[in-house]
């Protein structure tokens, strides 16, 4: 696993700053631990991946409920941290 050095500083932190550490955080366990067949049952639908990833990342913001996603729609930080694709949200 990745060794992170966090440390304090001067500058303004925001909502959706510690996503990118969640993020890195998760990438290693998520390839390890969800199955290879956590595909979408349809060519259109979004994959079961995507939306445990979705999840967690709502989780790490404080948002227990899963409706919220509306708030990081087209939020490229939110979905690149979490690897999520374009359009999936």
């Amino acid at each position: 696993m990745k060794q992170y050095k966090i440390k304090t500083g001067k500058g303004e932190l925001n909502s959706t700053s510690g996503n990118h550490l969640c993020g890195l955080l998760l990438e290693d366990h998520a390839q390890r631990i969800l199955p290879s067949n956590f595909q979408p049952r349809r060519s259109d639908a979004i994959s079961d991946r995507e939306i445990l990833l979705t999840q967690i990342g709502l989780l790490c913001n404080g948002r227990t409920d899963f409706n919220d996603i509306d708030l990081y729609r087209g939020d490229e930080i939110f979905m690149n941290a979490f690897g999520l694709k374009k359009g999936s949200l």
